[in-house]
């Protein structure tokens, strides 16, 4: 997945386009299993997104890097 945004973000940016992201803080458990139902995490994916939701400008305009690009390097492309 995080390759797959560093790759959307510099495609915007070829485009012309602004890149737009937004996700759930690192700090939100949310377990490791994406096919688990777990009533508890899925609360707190909720309640994250909503206090999200709250904020006036929850969006950042780069995308985490995947450790794909060596950071000096993508520092500088996302400039």
């Amino acid at each position: 997945m995080q390759t797959a945004l560093t790759r959307s973000y510099f495609g915007t940016k070829l485009l012309g386009y602004t890149f737009k992201m937004v996700g759930i803080p690192d700090g939100v458990d949310i377990g490791n299993d994406v096919l688990a139902f777990d009533p508890a995490q899925m609360r707190a994916a909720f309640d994250a997104g909503r206090a999200l939701a709250m904020r006036p400008d929850p969006w950042t305009g780069t995308p985490p890097n995947s450790g794909d690009i060596p950071p000096w390097a993508f520092k500088e492309l996302v400039q």
